[in-house]
Parts: C-alpha cells; structure tokens; sequence
C-alpha cells in the first residue's frame, strides 16, 4: 500500500555556525523541549526503540537535533492486534525532534541556537522535567515556568518585528507581555491562520512528560511530581501531564524488542505497571495534533492513519493510497469496540455492526475501515 505524503517543508537552522538542512512534516512534528540533563535522549531513545540520541550527562550533549519517526501504538491498535492476530502491523507515525537543552538567556542567544531549532517545529511541543524524590532542592515548578519565559521571550522579540495594526497582534503581544504564552488566548477559527503565519512557540500545543526515577515509578509516583501536575492541572487545566521514569520505559521497550510483549507486561507488572506510560505520552502527543486516526484491520496486516478532523470517507481512503480517493464506491464501517467484544470480522458481520456509508460520511473516532473502489 501507499500512503499519501504530508506536507513538507525544508528547513535551514544554524548550530554553532554551522548550518545543516532538515525535511520535516509540518502537520505531525513533535519536539522534546527542556532543561540539560533531565533525560531527553533518553526519553527519545525509548520513543523510537534505538539508542540514537547520546545519553549523558554534561551540557549540550545533544548539540544537533536528533529526528525520528516514532510509531504510535495506541491502545485500538493494540486491541486490534490481539484481536486480529496479523502477521503486520504498522501504526500512524509522528515526528519526533531531541532538541538541544535549554538554558538560561536562550531567548538571548545563550548556549546552542535551540530557539531557532524550535521555530521550525509546527505542531506540537513537549516539556520534559526531572523529578526526583531524593533532591531536596528541585523545584520542577519553577524550572518549567522558566523554560516557559524563555519562549515567551522568544516570542515577544518575534512580534516586535511584526508590523501590522490588525487587533489580534494586539491581543497576542499583551498576552505574551503578561508573561502568558499564546496557546492561552482563545482564537477564533480564522484568526489561527494569521497567527500561524509567524513561528511563535507558545502557540503551539504543549504536553508535559515528568521523568521521575524508577523507585518513585514502582511506587506510581513521588510528591514533586503530584504537586506540578495539581500545578499545571490548576494554572493549564487544558495542558495533559504525564508521569513516567525514561530509565524504565527504556528497559520495557527493550524487554519488548528481545523477548516480546508478554515478557514485557511480566517486567511492568512486577513494577506495578498495568501499562507503559510512554505509551500514553506517544498517545497524547498524538492526540494534541488536532488529528484524528481509523484504522483498517484483518489477518494481514493491522494499520492506523491520520486524517483532519472532519475528513469523509474519500478523502480518508485517499490516504491509503490516492487513486483509492478518486474510485471510492463505498465504505464499510465498525468500531474497534466491535473488535474487542467479537474478535472476528465475520462475527462482527453477522451481529450486524458493519454498516456501509457513502462518499458524504465524516469519518468519527475508532472507525474500522474496510474501503471500496473501482478497478478502472
């Protein structure tokens, strides 16, 4: 099969002096954003299963961007898996960008050009902050909103050098001048295509991952942790927080890739695990793209896509491959549901929870697709 391409973008960014090209998908690329030394690469090395990002400790030991695509194995993909049982399985993708750590004065020129790093990705960043039970001193608070003024500062600079008089610069520079980043303002539909014209940070949509070490992970927690995300819950009610330990998942991906997922759930349990978190936090990053996924399921394969929101059928088979667009006939349609509870296609046929629809259906949440289309 062919999947449609996103749309790219070349981009030149500046490291050092010394410049480099990068090809991304603007409408599926993520960013690990944060301080040195809070675990990153290691966060990324688990995300795309290799141990492509160095993992150290000393600054700016991701000097440049270290670039994946990530699989996102959520969890209809992998109720349909067991359901299935296919002999391939390939989920929806999103780019996933180790950026050089932050630190103070970066808004300013200090250390690595990370800002400029930053402009390039369109869709979605996350914070990662380190937070350990037994240091004392950490106040993971603290940090992020720092993290956060840096950007903001960015920004700021940017909308300095934007001469307009439209009224919703105006709106965006007294939010950033509050010290609040522009995600916080409430748009509407067509003022978002004017603000997306400049590459402002805090616009884009944000998750925070808190890497906490694995004592406090088999505990499910520590107290720094609960209390940045009643933090962020009660400043970014609309902001997700995910608690995990990078060292673990990196273990339980790697006990996934030796031994198998059995192996692997045995290795979470015995931490009481009932699932792995990183999955969850590929999961919400998938989700905050403003994308929605279907899925199409069978003994030979099982695969998940990404389409707009508000997608019909067509435009959906399209990306499976492009003549599937222009040849649509039909769509039969379940629910990944209907997989969990009859296991089977043909169950699922005779319990009458296939239904066909035509080239008018918007596509909804966990449809199973099952396309048709003329030969000619």
């Amino acid at each position: 099969m062919i999947t449609t391409s996103l749309q790219k973008l070349n981009a030149t960014y500046s490291i050092f002096g010394k410049q480099a090209k990068r090809q991304f998908s603007i409408a599926t690329s993520c960013g690990i954003v944060g301080y040195p030394n809070i675990g990153k690469s290691t966060l990324f090395n688990a995300m795309t299963r290799t141990q492509m990002a160095q993992a150290k400790n000393y600054p700016f030991c991701t000097i440049d961007p270290n670039v994946a695509k990530v699989a996102v194995f959520d969890k209809n993909v992998r109720a349909l898996q067991k359901a299935c049982q296919p002999e391939k399985t390939t989920p929806a993708q999103i780019e996933m960008w180790d950026i050089a750590g932050l630190i103070k004065g970066a808004s300013e020129g200090a250390g690595a050009s990370v800002i400029s790093m930053l402009f390039m990705l369109y869709e979605n960043l996350f914070l990662n902050n380190n937070i350990k039970e037994d240091v004392t001193n950490l106040d993971p608070i603290s940090e992020m909103e720092n993290v956060q003024t840096e950007l903001i500062l960015s920004d700021l600079e940017i909308c300095h050098k934007k001469k307009t008089k439209q009224n919703i610069w105006d709106r965006v520079f007294k939010s950033l001048d509050n010290g609040e980043p522009v995600r916080s303002i409430n748009f509407v539909h067509d003022e978002v295509a004017i603000v997306r014209q400049l590459p402002l940070i805090t616009a884009k949509p944000i998750v925070y991952a808190c890497n906490i070490d694995v004592d406090s992970a088999q505990k499910g927690t520590n107290e720094l942790a609960e209390k940045f995300k009643a933090y962020v819950n009660n400043k970014y009610p609309n902001v997700p927080v995910v608690i995990l330990s990078a060292l673990l998942e990196s273990d339980i991906v790697q006990m996934r890739n030796d031994d198998g997922e059995e192996s692997a759930k045995e290795f979470m349990s015995a931490y009481g695990m009932e699932e792995s978190q990183l999955d969850l936090l590929l999961e919400q990053c998938s989700d905050i793209l403003s994308l929605q996924k279907f899925y199409t399921a069978g003994p030979t394969q099982v695969s998940s896509w990404f389409i707009e929101k508000g997608s019909t059928a067509p435009q959906a088979a399209g990306k499976i491959h492009s003549s599937f667009e222009t040849k649509f006939i039909c769509a039969e349609i379940c629910k990944v549901e209907d997989y969990e509870k009859h296991e089977t296609e043909e169950q699922i046929r005779i319990k009458g929870k296939m239904n066909k629809f035509g080239k008018d259906y918007v596509m909804q949440q966990n449809d199973v697709v099952f396309f048709h289309h003329s030969a000619k």
